[in-house]
Order: structure tokens, then sequence, then C-alpha cells
């Protein structure tokens, strides 16, 4: 039995590598998101199936976790696929010993930092949301800082004039007044990710310019197990998907593995990156592992690289060109080009839906995940759990929405 559009043989088990993004949580969230975005693809498209729970199918391998989604669409075959999901997230520092100081001091650290790497002309050369990514955190720090120190210096000010011992206690006051707007700073850091966002930039600086500790080992460790994968013949296809910067740290993890073997074990890799720009991380640096993936990824033709960007995810950028940043030679745009696939997330869900995700711009960062409730634009899971090979999935829904919305089909922009 071959497929209809491509005579390619319907996928009946393909394995997903599941390279997430910057989420100390690690697994937490892209689980629940795919465990309840499957039902809604479900309930809209009359397939049934089912998922497991997560388990780890290795206790050598402490950073994979496993699940499994059975999926049969109407009138084609069950597919079976398999999600690994390759953590890094555990190596993410924790600040929670006096979190306030040391997120300060980090937060003040990078900004000058981005600024002495020239990173917002960088951002806006993509586009202006792009920079507001990119300064919203600290010009939040600012008034945060602005807000504890006046509480202070007001309780500083209203004691003096009746004497040392009311300065001190009104100094005390104003200090347990700033303790607690700290306080109430992690409550609203549960949709506002200032905090969040300025260890964001941290890591990306600190791993970008130098490396991060044990991120080097962990990335090798994952590019062999990828290797051990492309050469496992029960998966009918392999397929690596990587969220937000998880991108930028897929490029690191191939790299050794380019090297070794140019043709992935004679698989083509379709590679799927979700609101990714890996070139921020790239611009503290570039390190010379970053570098040498690019060209490997570009100079051959395993990897097909789909790059996804939503018009109005500011933490990415629609149109990521590689070739801008001078590492790349221009005559590679040639050999192996990047598909991009630009949404719009109206496209994909309700007017109701998206009026109700106001400022949730984490929310929809992260909706290249899941299921759409139109059935136009995208669907995570009628690319990566069907029986269509991943590569002509992506590409029959990527010409269908640019038709759908009267433009001319473009594979490179």
């Amino acid at each position: 039995m071959t497929d209809a559009t491509s005579g390619a043989a319907p996928i009946r088990r393909r394995l997903v590598l599941f390279m997430h993004g910057f989420d100390p949580r690690g697994l937490k969230l892209p689980y629940r998101i795919f465990a309840t975005e499957i039902e809604r693809h479900k309930a809209r498209t009359g397939a049934t199936g089912s998922v497991t729970s997560v388990t780890q199918p290795d206790p050598s391998r402490l950073w994979l976790k496993r699940w499994t989604a059975h999926l049969t669409e109407p009138d084609e075959p069950e597919v079976e696929t398999t999600f690994d999901f390759l953590e890094w997230q555990d190596l993410i520092p924790r600040r929670k010993p006096f979190r306030f100081f040391r997120m300060t001091w980090a937060g003040i650290v990078t900004f000058v930092q981005m600024l002495r790497y020239g990173i917002y002309p960088k951002m806006r050369a993509y586009a202006r949301s792009h920079v507001a990514f990119g300064v919203f955190p600290f010009a939040f720090l600012a008034l945060y800082l602005w807000i504890m120190w006046s509480l202070v210096w007001a309780g500083y000010t209203i004691g003096r004039p009746h004497g040392g011992w009311y300065a001190t206690l009104g100094t005390a006051i104003g200090i347990g007044l700033a303790a607690a707007f700290y306080w109430l700073t992690l409550r609203l850091d549960r949709f506002l990710y200032v905090w969040y966002s300025i260890a964001l930039w941290d890591f990306q600086w600190r791993h970008g310019s130098r490396g991060m500790p044990g991120m080097d080992e962990r990335l090798d460790a994952i590019g062999r197990y990828v290797e051990e994968k492309l050469r496992d013949p029960a998966f009918d296809e392999v397929v690596l998907i990587a969220v937000s910067t998880g991108a930028y740290y897929s490029v690191e993890m191939l790299a050794p593995v380019l090297a070794r073997d140019p043709t992935l074990a004679g698989r083509t890799l379709p590679f799927l990156s979700f609101g990714s720009q890996p070139a921020i991380t790239s611009w503290f640096g570039p390190r010379r592992r970053f570098v040498e993936g690019m060209r490997a990824i570009f100079s051959g033709v395993a990897v097909r690289w789909h790059a996804y960007a939503i018009r109005g995810d500011f933490m990415s950028a629609v149109g990521f060109d590689p070739y801008r940043e001078g590492y790349l030679d221009p005559a590679l745009r040639a050999v192996n080009p990047i598909i991009h696939h630009t949404l719009y997330l109206k496209r994909m869900i309700t007017p109701a839906t998206r009026k109700a995700l106001g400022w949730k711009f984490l929310t929809i960062h992260l909706y290249y995940l899941m299921a759409g409730e139109t059935g136009e634009e995208h669907d995570f899971f009628a690319i990566l759990c069907g029986p269509r090979p991943v590569d002509d999935a992506a590409e029959e829904w990527r010409e269908r929405a640019e038709k759908a919305r009267g433009k001319p089909s473009r594979r490179e922009g």
C-alpha cells in the first residue's frame, strides 16, 4: 500500500526526537499540552487513539523520557508515534537562595552584555516586535527596582523627622513592603514571565558566548542516542522537532553527529523547528560548535529543515535567515534551503479563543504544539502523528495554507 499523493508507503511506526526550549519545568508543560490537544484533534477529525503516560526507558539515560501516541485517522491505518523527550532543562541553574539579589544581578549583567554584543539592532533587523522580547524583562526589572527603592526611601523619609529610631523603624517597614512587593512580582510572573525571561536571556548569553557547564556533555550524549535511533530499523521514520531555543541546541547536538556520518545512516531527517530563532543565542558568539552544525546541515541533504513561525509570536521571528550571520557560504542556499512555514494564529483558532489569550505570549509561543480549532493553517498531530511522511505532510499543509490565503507557494523566504 502506498500514499496516493507521494507514492511513499504509509508510516506505521515513527520516532519523534523532541528537543524542547528553555523551561525549568522540563517535560511537564509540553506533555500536558500534548495529552490535551490530541483530544481536540480527535474530536475535530473523527480520529481515534490513545496516549501513554511518560516513562523512563533507559535508567542509564536519565535525560530521556518517553511517551507513545496511537492514532488512527478516518480510513487510514493506525500509526504508532513514539516521542523521546531529550531533556537538558535540568542543567538550567536554579536560583532559589537569595533569588532576588542573584536574579537582579543576572539581569543587570545580561542587559549590559546584550548592549555589548549589539543584540537589539540585530533583533530589529527582523522585526520591531522581536525587539520587544529583548526589552520588556529589563524594563520591568528597572520598574521593580524603582518601586522597591521608593518604598524603602518613603519609609525612611517619613520616620526621619521624628528621630533616629523612627527613621530606622520606617526603613524597616519600607524594606518589609519592598519584600512583599517582590513576592507579588513572583505571583505576577505566572503570566508576565519577567524573571523567567531574565533567566532565559542570562542562559543564552552564558552558553552562546562560552558554553554552560555540562551542556556540551549532554548534547554529545543525546547525539550518540540520535545516531543509535537513526540506525534502528524498527522505525519507518525518525523526525527531530525543536521548540524555541531547542533549535539552537539541536544544531549544536547535530554538529558532531553529521561530522561522523554526513548521510545519517542513509535516512533523511526532517527537522521541524517551532518558534525558533537560533541566531539569537549565536549572536553572543557564535560558538564554533554551532557554526559547524549549521555548515553541516546546509552543505548536505540529510537534514530537511522546516522552520515554523507564528505572526504575533514576538519570542521568535518570521523568516530566520542564517546567511545574514556571515559564517555560511551563500552558495549553500541552493543546496539545502530552509523551508519556511509562516502561520497565522487567527486562522488556527476562533476569535473568542484569541481574545481570551490576551497577553499570554508564552501560550501563543507554544501554539505550534497544538491541534488548532479550525482545521486550517496548522495541526501538530496531523503532521507528526499521521500516516504521511512528515516531510510530505508538512509541505502539504504549508501549500494548502498559502493557497487559502491567496499567496504563491514559496520554499525559502
